[in-house]
């Protein structure tokens, strides 16, 4: 699979400033970092509570369509998340290694309950926030690269 991840970090973040400069998103030098997590968090939310796949409740009559559709919607919104978060901490090497990376992930096996690996690439998220570790985001990052790509079966199209 062959994913320009810098390519994408770029349009992501260029789209980014665009919003700033028309004054479309509330930019806060002070907070724009806190806020690029918590965002990030809010994204990944959500991308899991569509998925249906961490849900208490029966999912009955399910939309295969419209799932995979907003799935990946969700999807897409979460690697711009990824994107900011990474630019603003100076982690843009980290995004596009993951081009290289994913030919690994893609080759793991799917896990059938995802409800830990929802929680370990948070825990790794926040510890990369809280303790400016650039390997927690790394790690992050392949575990949500894992999450979308191989458990959801998600794709860029």
């Amino acid at each position: 699979m062959n994913v320009d991840f810098e390519k994408l970090l770029k349009n992501s973040i260029a789209n980014f400033r665009i919003k700033e400069q028309k004054q479309e998103i509330i930019s806060n030098p002070s907070n724009k970092l806190d806020k690029a997590l918590i965002n990030l968090d809010l994204q990944l939310c959500e991308l899991i509570d569509c998925s249906k796949r961490c849900s208490l409740e029966v999912v009955n009559n399910l939309d295969v369509d419209n799932y995979k559709k907003n799935l990946n919607k969700k999807f897409v919104e979460c690697l711009d998340a990824y994107f900011l978060l990474a630019n603003l901490k100076n982690w843009n090497d980290l995004i596009i290694d993951g081009s290289e990376e994913l030919n690994k992930i893609i080759k793991l096996n799917p896990d059938k309950e995802i409800s830990k690996t929802y929680l370990i690439m948070k825990k790794t998220l926040y510890n990369a926030f809280f303790n400016h570790s650039k390997q927690d985001f790394n790690r992050s990052w392949k575990v949500f690269l894992k999450l979308c790509f191989v458990d959801l079966n998600l794709t860029l199209n």
